[in-house]
């Protein structure tokens, strides 16, 4: 399935950054994420991501402090939980642990979830019972 950014994404996630508001990925596809949305976004490298995920399962604030140029790379999302770091599926309680670990928030606080999936989004969230906008 084709994929594209809208003409103003970039404007929306300079905001969230602006007011530290923590942006990160939740996905069941992390070669989906690596070989097509990054690439469309151009703002993470590539091989860097790959070695997040497929070699050195640490969180990206160990990541920050041993490359500093790192966080210049990787602008606008905090963490990445995919199903493989993760051990587990988008919206499994694991996964949520794993994303709050590396994201560094707590999951009583207030946090919103998009998602454009009725099975894989909006069931699992409103059974976790977790604030929810659907993308369309």
């Amino acid at each position: 399935e084709p994929y594209d950014v809208f003409p103003d994404v970039f404007d929306f996630l300079e905001y969230i950054k602006k007011y530290q508001i923590k942006l990160g990925v939740i996905t069941n596809d992390s070669e989906r994420y690596r070989d097509t949305i990054l690439p469309i976004l151009g703002k993470l490298n590539v091989f860097l991501f790959y070695l997040f995920i497929y070699c050195i399962p640490i969180s990206i604030q160990l990541l920050f402090f041993f490359f500093d140029w790192f966080e210049k790379i990787y602008v606008y999302f905090e963490f990445v939980a995919d199903n493989k770091s993760a051990c587990a599926k988008k919206l499994d309680p694991k996964m949520l642990k794993y994303a709050k670990r590396d994201g560094g928030f707590e999951l009583n606080e207030w946090w919103v979830y998009i998602g454009d999936n009725y099975n894989k989004d909006i069931l699992p969230m409103k059974t976790l019972g977790g604030n929810l906008i659907k993308s369309i």
